[in-house]
Order: C-alpha cells, then sequence, then structure tokens
C-alpha cells in the first residue's frame, strides 16, 4: 500500500510537536466552543499524532481518535500510554465518512487541523451530523483559504516536501453553507489569525522545518515564513499569525 503524506511526515511532524509543545495555540477556540463534560464521548477525525486527542482525553468519558495513518495513531497510543491515559479508541479508517461509528452515539465531533485534506467536506460533516446526538455539537479548525497560509502551502510546502501537499482549505462562506446544507440547528463561523509562539526567529525556522518535513534549511524556511505570514516581536516572544477559519454547528 502506497504511504499516505502523513505517514511519510509524521516522525519529522511529532519531533516539531516535541521539540515546541507550546508553539501551536490553534485549539484554544475549539476547546472553548466543546464545553466538554465528564460523561461525553467524542469523535476525533483526522486526529492525527494526538496533540488534540490528548488535550481531550482527560476531560470525557471516550474519546475516538480516527485518522488514515496508522503511523501517525500509533504514535498518538505511545503517548498516551506514557501519561497512563486509558479512554481514547484508536480507529484507523481511510474513508472520513467512518462507516462503522453508530447514528445517535456521540456528544461532540471535533476535527482540528486535518479537515482541509478532506476533498468531500460535505460528506464528511453529514457523516458528523448523523452520529451526533440530537443537540450534540461539531467544531472544526483549519487554515483560510486566500491568506498568507495558504499561498504559504500551495507556494512553498507543495514544492518542498517529496509528497507535495493537496488541500482544500475553509472559507467562511463555504463552512456557513455546509452547515446549511447538513441541516444543522446552529451554526458560527469565525475567521481570525492564530499566533504560532516561539522564543526566538531560530525556532521559528526549525518548527517549520520539522512540522512540514521541508527539504530546506532553517534559514530559508525562516525567510518564508516572514515573507508570507510575518514574524512579529511581542517582548520576549516571536509570533507567527496563522489564518485559521473555525466553525460551530450544533444538531
Amino acid at each position: 500500500m502506497k504511504k499516505s503524506r502523513f505517514d511519510v511526515i509524521a516522525s519529522s511532524y511529532e519531533e516539531a510537536i516535541r521539540r515546541f509543545p507550546n508553539a501551536r495555540t490553534d485549539e484554544k477556540w475549539i476547546m472553548e466552543k466543546l464545553a466538554l463534560k465528564p460523561d461525553d464521548r467524542v469523535f476525533e477525525f483526522a486526529a492525527g499524532t494526538g496533540y488534540l486527542t490528548l488535550k481531550i482525553a482527560p476531560l470525557v468519558k471516550e474519546i475516538v481518535a480516527q485518522d488514515i495513518s496508522s503511523t501517525t495513531l500509533e504514535i498518538s497510543k505511545r503517548k498516551a500510554e506514557e501519561l497512563d491515559i486509558k479512554n481514547i479508541v484508536y480507529y484507523h479508517e481511510l474513508d472520513p465518512k467512518w462507516p462503522k461509528a453508530e447514528d445517535n452515539s456521540f456528544d461532540k465531533v471535533v476535527c482540528l487541523g486535518g479537515f482541509h485534506h478532506i476533498y468531500d467536506q460535505v460528506g464528511a460533516v453529514q457523516n458528523a451530523y448523523r452520529i451526533l446526538k440530537k443537540g450534540g455539537i461539531l467544531v472544526i479548525g483549519d487554515f483560510a483559504d486566500c491568506s498568507p497560509v495558504q499561498r504559504y502551502f500551495d507556494e512553498v510546502i507543495h514544492e518542498h516536501t517529496a509528497t507535495g501537499h493537496k488541500a482544500l482549505f475553509l472559507t467562511k462562506s463555504r463552512m456557513i453553507n455546509i452547515g446549511r446544507i447538513c441541516n444543522f440547528s446552529e451554526t458560527h463561523v469565525e475567521r481570525m489569525d492564530v499566533p504560532f509562539v516561539f522564543s526566538s526567529e531560530q525556532e521559528i525556522g526549525l518548527f517549520y522545518q520539522l512540522v512540514h518535513a521541508l527539504n530546506q534549511s532553517q534559514e530559508e524556511v525562516l525567510q518564508d515564513i516572514k515573507r508570507y505570514m510575518g514574524v512579529k516581536k511581542e517582548g520576549e516572544k516571536y509570533i507567527v499569525p496563522m489564518a485559521y477559519v473555525y466553525a460551530y454547528y450544533k444538531k
């Protein structure tokens, strides 16, 4: 079987997260909107190496972590074992429609950072609706289309990784209309710049080199980040603003 992009870059990506565990802040909006409860059953699709999974798991009864990459799920599972977290069910599934998930069986469904890799986005959200209980919540967060981030992915990352990069990035209009098409009773969508936070410019070059498994030097990566997103210095911190679209849906 041909390896996916995620199998190929998994180790490099996880090394970036390990070295810079506080760089990302893109989960904060999602965690607030999920309003997690101890009895919640949560389904996370495109769960990756467990960045969000391991933040949610201690707060809920159970979380099912689905991904198309067995490599990323193995990394997540290993981290959960190290933390003695036992309420995660790992689900290797190539189809984001999750044919094995039962109707009306989850309180919350979530996706952070992987939605732009799903080509049938309406189908994925329809199936999130299907598996949610009445009153259940779906929250999605991902990179914004027509933004510096989108251009960086399309013009740099696609050209400087072994796998290339194909994506359908998010717009407010598309996410609003997906909510309508899928018959959610409530939809709320926001676009915002999310700060990725570092202690030096050198950290920025290394983080983005690793997280995307780029075949560039750290200095080349840093210069591209400055060219596309820009770097702001706030006190002792260096900030890279990343354009995101977040969507909240209630069944």
